[in-house]
């Protein structure tokens, strides 16, 4: 098991020593496809101001999402 080490990282070391890490990142993948599905339901409103909403909104949680899995990781690697 590892150690703290006072900067952080210990929780994402234990989460890949057992194999947690990936469960998490699909979980996290699979609520923001949901989420991306609810918003593109929006897209095929005959309401323009809905449709509107439903493509911010579904642009959003996309750059949100993508940020999440490849900025902040390497945002937090470059604080070592």
């Amino acid at each position: 098991m590892a150690e703290v080490d006072g900067r952080g990282y210990w929780l994402a070391r234990v989460l890949l020593e057992r194999g947690i890490g990936v469960i998490c990142l699909v979980a996290f993948l699979v609520a923001a496809a949901i989420t991306l599905l609810g918003y593109g339901t929006l897209l095929d409103s005959s309401y323009p101001p809905l449709r509107s909403i439903g493509i911010i909104s579904a642009v959003s949680v996309f750059t949100l999402a993508a940020a999440s899995v490849l900025v902040l990781p390497a945002l937090l690697m470059g604080r070592r």
